[in-house]
């Protein structure tokens, strides 16, 4: 069923409880209880298991007779259904950075950019704008269906449990760039979007309890960013006085303006953060013994709190519900989540381009993925032009896969673009699942044909669901299978470096363009293992920056780099083991501060490359430091100065 029916179809069907909604789903909305879904209703991991999830039996023949025996309401299961596919929530919000970083690159020729799949109708359209308005939905119907509230005498509990921890500095970069943008000399206070991840311990009730104050910190800030950008705008809103008497203590702050505006008035969003980052980073600091202690009794005091914060599921009026429902299932979540799902996987492709020069493909903005050969984007490296195709179809004789007939055909390729008709020369492909479950013997089958028929190329399989180990491989040396790859997951991450690592080296061109042939010889052959970046107020340009990420992006690909930090009368933020995503972290910084950090770049590691600009150079580096390099950024061009020539 197209989405043009399903739209219609929602629009004549009563959904007015939740076994009604369950029907819906199974006939007109793409829930696979045979294949991808099946594990909802079999699995015995509580935190899939849908019966679990609700916290019902499963002793009638059917969902539906379940669902009205635990009087399970449809705001309940929809609370759930969102739980369960939250993860697709994110991908959307990935394939959003996507969109606009290619509607940015292409802003000259007015681009729009959006995915076109040969199974998607135009009413479906992944592009920006759309995607936008999905997450935008799905997330207010989260917040409206299930919430935690905290009173005023809460809060001031927790001000006293996280008291007692951290201190006040905080090493994760996008926590202190959220708190360091917080303050601003005219409002008093600003508020951005609360997009920080919940920190991980791997203390599952510790990391159980984080997620709900992390929730709760969200909704704080949301609401407060509903009647404005900064404090002052919360309180004209408020009509705050001063003398209008003591607040009420014992009412949910996160939907009285007035409770709002006082905890605003005491920085709670900043305090919360500082202290719960800081916190967890300072007991990480310690031997396993003490940190297990440390983190058991944070769980403790936390949980203990949790516990008495009251949870609601938010009554929606019938028509409201039925509005939200037509939002909810006609997300792609539903009906299109393997093309979904391998948009996703193609924005992870490309954060490994990071670095690259990459022309992407398109026809007016649209950017086809359809079942049959495409180029998609053609990237310069150091090694001559390659190029990244989908479906592209090649000969392969006697294939293991059933599905497969004397030929393979992987959701993903890349070889140089001299070597489109010679199969034998790719050097990646790359095989996307969506099953919820393992599956051992179409996954090796899989990754085998495609070894055998692409005899040079590294072989990637990832899973949106697990996959187990002991898979029999006829050429593990060249096959990479990984499951659970999601967003905020490691594994993503960590499939965008393996990934990396088989790719060539980039372009030098962006480095041509800055350093002068007599110095890009010696700088390429120095040694560096840490950078200093000096983000002083006279550097804040975009000219700078640009020059920072090819810089940055091709020291980090060419060497291991085991620090970088950004510097000006202090060390501002600091990156250890850094990947592409600190470049775009750094260069996202607003340069604002003075130009002294000599005492920073003292006796640190001997092969330290500072970047700086003439004064940084004269004022910080020429008379203080013997050892290491300096890159020296004047008038859009940079000279190299080596500081010991005994290393290089």
């Amino acid at each position: 069923m197209d989405h043009e029916e399903l739209g219609s179809k929602i629009g004549t069907t009563e959904i007015n409880d939740a076994a009604q909604l369950w029907e819906f789903l199974k006939s007109s909305a793409g829930l696979d209880l045979k294949y991808y879904d099946k594990q909802m209703l079999d699995s015995y991991d509580p935190d899939l298991n849908l019966y679990s999830l609700l916290g019902i039996s499963c002793d009638l023949p059917s969902v539906e007779e379940n669902l009205a025996a635990g009087q399970v309401t449809l705001e309940r299961l929809l609370e759930v259904l969102l739980t369960a596919f939250h993860p697709y929530s994110r991908m959307m919000n990935e394939i959003c950075r996507f969109f606009a970083k290619y509607e940015i690159k292409y802003a000259d020729e007015n681009i729009k950019m959006e995915f076109d799949f040969d199974s998607l109708t135009e009413d479906m359209r992944f592009d920006l704008e759309s995607f936008r308005e999905m997450v935008n939905k799905y997330h207010l119907i989260e917040v409206q269906i299930s919430a935690y509230e905290i009173t005023a005498s809460q809060i001031n509990e927790l001000y006293g449990i996280l008291r007692l921890t951290g201190s006040a500095s905080i090493k994760n970069v996008a926590a202190k760039m959220w708190t360091d943008s917080y303050i601003d000399e005219k409002s008093g206070a600003v508020f951005k979007a609360p997009d920080l991840k919940t920190p991980i311990t791997g203390h599952p009730d510790l990391d159980r309890s984080l997620e709900i104050l992390m929730s709760i910190w969200r909704s704080f800030v949301n609401n407060c960013l509903e009647h404005g950008r900064s404090l002052e705008d919360l309180k004209k809103a408020a009509n705050w006085n001063e003398d209008r008497g003591a607040l009420e203590q014992n009412v949910n702050v996160l939907t009285d303006i007035r409770l709002l505006c006082r905890i605003s008035l005491d920085h709670w969003a900043k305090f919360f953060i500082v202290q719960v980052f800081s916190t967890i980073e300072e007991i990480e600091q310690l031997d396993a013994e003490e940190r297990n202690l440390r983190f058991n009794g944070l769980s403790d005091i936390l949980n203990a709190f949790v516990l008495n914060l009251n949870r609601v599921t938010v009554t929606v009026p019938e028509k409201k519900v039925t509005e939200q429902l037509k939002d909810i299932l006609n997300l792609p979540v539903w009906k299109f989540r393997y093309e979904l799902y391998a948009a996703w996987i193609l924005t992870k492709i490309d954060k490994s381009f990071d670095g690259y020069q990459v022309m992407l493909h398109h026809k007016n903005g649209k950017l086809s993925l359809p079942f049959k050969a495409n180029l998609i984007a053609t990237i310069k490296s150091a090694e001559g032009d390659f190029e990244l195709w989908s479906e592209v179809r090649s000969a392969l004789a006697n294939p293991s896969g059933s599905k497969r007939k004397a030929a393979i055909q992987p959701d993903y390729r890349i070889f140089f673009s001299a070597d489109d008709d010679t199969p034998e020369n790719h050097f990646v492909a790359i095989e996307v699942k969506q099953y919820r479950n393992s599956n051992k013997k179409n996954f090796s089958e899989a990754m085998n044909d495609y070894a055998r028929g692409l005899p040079k190329a590294e072989i990637f399989l990832v899973n949106y669901g697990p996959v187990k180990d002991n898979m029999y491989l006829e050429f593990p040396e060249r096959c990479t299978y990984m499951g659970q790859i999601r967003p905020d997951d490691l594994g993503s991450d960590i499939f965008e470096e393996k990934l990396l690592a088989v790719l060539p080296l980039p372009d030098i061109e962006g480095l041509e363009h800055y350093l002068d042939s007599s110095v890009l010889a010696p700088y390429l052959g120095c040694p560096v293992d840490e950078i200093y970046v000096d983000i002083s107020a006279s550097l804040e340009s975009p000219d700078y920056k640009s020059f920072l990420k090819v810089v940055l992006n091709e020291l980090l690909r060419r060497r291991k780099i085991v620090k970088v930090a950004a510097v000006d009368s202090a060390e501002r933020y600091l990156w250890k083991n850094p990947n592409q995503s600190a470049v775009e972290q750094l260069t996202d910084i607003e340069f604002k501060g003075s130009t002294d950090f000599t005492e920073i770049i003292r006796g640190v590691s001997r092969k330290k490359l500072i970047i700086t600009d003439l004064d940084g150079y004269r004022i910080c580096v020429r008379n203080n430091v013997l050892i290491g390099g300096c890159l020296i950024y004047h008038d859009k061009k940079v000279d190299f100065q080596p500081l010991s020539s005994d290393l290089w």
